[in-house]
């Protein structure tokens, strides 16, 4: 029980035990596990025209951010010229081959 500033009293009682066991945990399973067959061709993982691209750093930040690499920052090029194999910087250029 308490007692609020106005004077109130307030109270709780509580009928049933709070600790008594909960019969729910010890449930059988009734679950059925399915295994998913990929055929090798349908999934890859393979971007050879797909670069990672970092977050942009900006002047008076405390942190680095360019570091940082989100999982969604990429960078696609034009598929027609081919797989990336080479990368080079060229002053604020990054050119790829």
């Amino acid at each position: 029980m308490y007692q609020d500033y106005a004077g109130r009293v307030y109270g709780y009682q509580q009928n049933k035990d709070a600790y008594l066991y909960n019969a729910a945990y010890s449930a059988t399973s009734n679950l059925i596990a399915y295994n998913v067959i990929r055929h090798p061709n349908t999934y890859s993982k393979l971007f050879d025209t797909r670069i990672k691209v970092s977050e942009q750093k900006t002047n008076g930040e405390m942190i680095d951010s360019w570091p940082n690499f989100k999982s969604s920052s990429t960078l696609d090029v034009d598929t027609r010229f081919g797989e990336i194999t080479h990368m080079r910087l060229f002053k604020d250029w990054l050119i790829f081959w």
